[in-house]
């Protein structure tokens, strides 16, 4: 692993633990609490870009395509479809 990723990919963690640090725990008065949550951070910002995650997933083919005749569905596709302007219009009366 390249050091300067794996830097960098630490400083991102910490960048994220800190923030949630001042969102969520900067006011709280438990200072063992805080004391812990900093300690663990910082621990994990360093395990954590060791661990590989596989995020990506390779496609899987779902149909084989091959017969198909593709210029019928092209001209289903394409076949303009006519509306009828004539409409049945009904009154109270009927």
């Amino acid at each position: 692993m390249n050091w300067v990723v794996y830097l960098l990919q630490v400083n991102l963690a910490l960048i994220c633990f800190g923030l949630l640090y001042f969102a969520f725990f900067k006011g709280l008065t438990f200072f063992q609490w805080n004391r812990f949550y900093l300690l663990a951070s910082l621990v994990l910002s360093f395990i954590l870009p060791l661990f590989k995650l596989n995020l990506v997933h390779p496609m899987e083919v779902a149909a084989d395509m091959t017969g198909i005749d593709w210029e019928y569905v092209d001209h289903l596709v394409t076949t303009p479809v006519v509306v009828s302007s004539s409409s049945v219009h009904f009154s109270p009366a009927s």
